[in-house]
């Protein structure tokens, strides 16, 4: 009795794990436009100022 119960334990265990390692990310397209990539080292961030050259606004970082 002792056995079979442990095997059940250890069996609902890695199904669940399982079941959640397989899960697939859900990704929201925002826009169907494509972005080159940026060297990070050329990115500029304005925290209270704005910008005096022109810029295009592709996304906006929030804090939750």
């Amino acid at each position: 009795m002792k056995s079979y119960l442990k095997t059940l334990i250890v069996s609902f265990t890695l199904l669940f794990a399982v079941g959640c390692g397989l899960t697939t990310p859900s990704v929201m397209n925002t826009t169907s436009k494509q972005f080159t990539p940026t060297n990070p080292d050329a990115v500029k961030i304005y925290l209270t100022d704005k910008p005096t050259k022109s810029f295009e606004e592709i996304g906006c970082i929030s804090k939750p």
